[in-house]
């Protein structure tokens, strides 16, 4: 791993412990889009930068409800892509990627 990416993996990881403590008391629906948000593009600092998935099937089944709940209103103003396609025997991670229009298979 090189500095850059420790330094990206270090801020994340301060991110994720600043959100903890931010959303204490926060309504349910704010702390679940900021955390889609995070994890979502961890995602993609993840796959930019050639490391592996932080996107488990665990937390995208976590995170699914909140996305269907937010997301389609946004996209017609462009904040989420079109939903993709997803591929027969995708986990959670894979389908929850797919309807945020990206695709799961996407490396830099």
């Amino acid at each position: 791993m090189n500095e850059i990416t420790r330094t990206g993996w270090d801020v994340l990881d301060q991110a994720r412990t600043l959100l903890r403590a931010a959303v204490a008391g926060v309504p349910a629906d704010a702390a679940g889009a900021a955390a889609l948000d995070a994890a979502i593009h961890g995602w993609d600092i993840a796959m930019a930068t050639g490391q592996g998935s932080p996107l488990t099937p665990d937390l995208a089944r976590a995170l699914t409800p909140v996305a269907k709940s937010i997301v389609e209103p946004l996209r017609q103003y462009g904040v989420y892509a079109a939903e993709v396609e997803t591929p027969a025997g995708a986990d959670d991670a894979a389908a929850l990627l797919c309807y945020l229009g990206r695709q799961p298979t996407w490396t830099a």
